[in-house]
């Protein structure tokens, strides 16, 4: 592993981050908590993104070695750790 497995990695999830983390925000003023809406909303828009309307770009991360599998546990684990430093912001603070 080596810094262009993690700059690949970071302009795949800033992808997902600018239009997740938004509408995560909008919908925690409706009640739900933030860390569960922005980790269902960045699933399902990697989900949309990278699978329903730009297939072709998967062959980005493929060239750097970089798998498909790779990529949705790097969507889910930003998701949980952004739900864990909410759980322990809002009980902290």
């Amino acid at each position: 592993m080596n810094f262009s497995f993690f700059s690949s990695i970071s302009l795949f999830q800033w992808k997902i981050i600018k239009i997740s983390f938004p509408i995560a925000f909008l919908f925690s003023f409706s009640g739900l908590h933030f860390g569960i809406s922005y980790l269902l909303i960045s699933v399902f828009n990697h989900f949309f993104t990278y699978e329903v309307k730009s297939q072709n770009e998967y062959y980005f991360y493929f060239n750097k070695g970089i798998g498909k599998s790779i990529l949705w546990l790097s969507t889910i684990l930003i998701g949980f750790l952004v739900l864990i430093l909410n759980l322990i912001w809002t009980n902290f603070i």
